[in-house]
């Protein structure tokens, strides 16, 4: 029996269901989604906007959004027919947390350099493959 092929093929097995789990989680919780909506805004004085958001945005999100980029072109005195053209805007997504990658790694790694250590400390008691295979 090798007691160090058999720990680190269940330390494979075991990794791979952890961060396949942890992996599942995030992409239920729609950790990697880029789904994406189109909102259209009207201004105060019926300038337009289409405003591309992440799906969570709510549309209050994107009016004020639009605010943010008044169009100078388009005031109460002033209405060209440019003012009838929506602007395209986008709002950017929101950055990816990073925390279950690292939860989802720093395990199995932890226990592979765990596991490998005592094997080391374990060998320099003079345990050698010869004696610990016992003769037929």
């Amino acid at each position: 029996m090798n007691w160090a092929r058999g720990l680190f093929r269940l330390w494979l097995t075991m990794s791979i269901l952890w961060i396949g789990g942890i992996l599942s989680i995030v992409a239920l919780d729609g950790g990697f989604s880029t789904k994406t909506r189109v909102y259209d805004v009207e201004g105060s004085v019926r300038e337009r906007y289409q405003v591309t958001a992440p799906a969570t945005t709510s549309s209050e999100e994107a009016v004020s959004f639009a605010k943010l980029y008044p169009r100078e072109a388009c005031n109460q005195d002033k209405t060209g027919p440019g003012c009838q053209f929506p602007v395209q805007l986008e709002i950017p997504a929101r950055e990816y947390n990073k925390a279950p990658l690292y939860a989802a790694l720093s395990l199995p790694i932890f226990a592979l350099v765990a596991g490998a250590g005592l094997y080391w400390a374990l060998a320099g008691f003079g345990f050698r493959r010869s004696s610990l295979v016992k003769p037929r």
